[in-house]
């Protein structure tokens, strides 16, 4: 009676798995497909006002540094 509670423990948890690599699998193709649609429409992401001011003075270091 164990051994064939631990095959049924083992086989859900092989189907739970394999359930979860093709869930992460779809959300991976509809994440790719995603880009791509954005890539070829043009739109280009914006980065947060600190962010940008963060690589406008590491440009503007390099700049000076390159001088």
């Amino acid at each position: 009676m164990q051994h064939a509670a631990v095959i049924i423990m083992l086989l859900a948890s092989i189907a739970v798995l394999g359930f979860l690599v093709f869930v992460s699998y779809k959300l991976l193709r509809n994440t790719q497909a995603q880009n791509s649609a954005e890539k070829k429409s043009g739109k280009h992401y914006q980065l947060h006002p600190k962010l940008k001011q963060q690589q406008e003075q590491q440009r503007q270091s390099e700049d000076s540094q390159d001088k």
